[in-house]
């Protein structure tokens, strides 16, 4: 029985080959626009996208209400834990520690606790120390009288210095919280850095390490030297 001839079905290598180059284009545009919008990001919206990153975390960097800590003692009965932490980034070759991990603390007194510094290098290091409190709602009740986080900080060759730290939180505190972590990083200063430049690399490193939160212990610092434990009365070996 003789069947009826059906015309030859279409090809679709042409379908084929169009739909490959159209992924082609749009790879090219993807691989040329990304770099353009990054930039553009982090020109105009970077400050902004952190401050919505602290306010996430609940943490903020270098608080410190002068109103606080210009307010006069007042014994509240309030105790609250502090925990003290810190790392250093920029592959800064210091160790540093507190007397004190973990304290009890008044709340309208004045908290004291002294910081504990090695250069383990065999060259002199510049380095500026920001400090950072959480909870966020914290801060706005935190004060700090003294603190080596006010200036750059130069140590010389196998040097060990020691820093004290005084700061208030006041009544006005969040009855709430009942844990505060104070933590330190400290950054290397760089010939020519500017202001802008400096808070931009902490931030993306501070960022990279995530949310901080009270009483977290610290993780390791991107690419740089060990954080130090924090072991009241020792220091830490090379």
């Amino acid at each position: 029985m003789d069947h009826a001839a059906h015309p030859p079905l279409p090809s679709s290598l042409p379908a084929g080959r169009a739909a490959a180059a159209g992924r082609g284009r749009l790879l090219l545009i993807a691989v040329v626009t990304l770099p353009v919008v990054m930039l553009v990001f982090f020109l105009f919206f970077f400050k902004a996208f952190y401050g919505l990153w602290c306010r996430m975390s609940g943490t903020q960097l270098s608080p410190n209400n002068p109103a606080a800590a210009l307010a006069p003692t007042v014994h509240t009965g309030r105790f609250i834990t502090i925990n003290f932490e810190g790392s250093p980034y920029d592959g800064l070759p210091v160790r540093f520690y507190p007397d004190q991990a973990e304290i009890q603390y008044e709340v309208g007194t004045d908290g004291r606790n002294t910081y504990h510094f090695k250069n383990i290098s065999d060259e002199a290091v510049a380095f500026r120390p920001i400090h950072q409190v959480s909870p966020i709602t914290a801060t706005t009740a935190f004060g700090m009288k003294v603190c080596f986080c006010f200036t750059n900080q130069t140590i010389g060759p196998h040097e060990t210095r020691d820093f004290p730290v005084v700061f208030t939180f006041n009544q006005d505190l969040d009855p709430r919280i009942r844990t505060v972590t104070i933590r330190y990083g400290l950054f290397r200063m760089r010939a020519g850095d500017e202001n802008d430049a400096l808070l931009k690399r902490r931030q993306e490193q501070v960022m990279g390490e995530g949310i901080v939160t009270p009483g977290a212990a610290g993780n390791p610092p991107l690419g740089g030297a060990p954080a130090a434990p924090a072991l009241p009365g020792t220091v830490p070996a090379p």
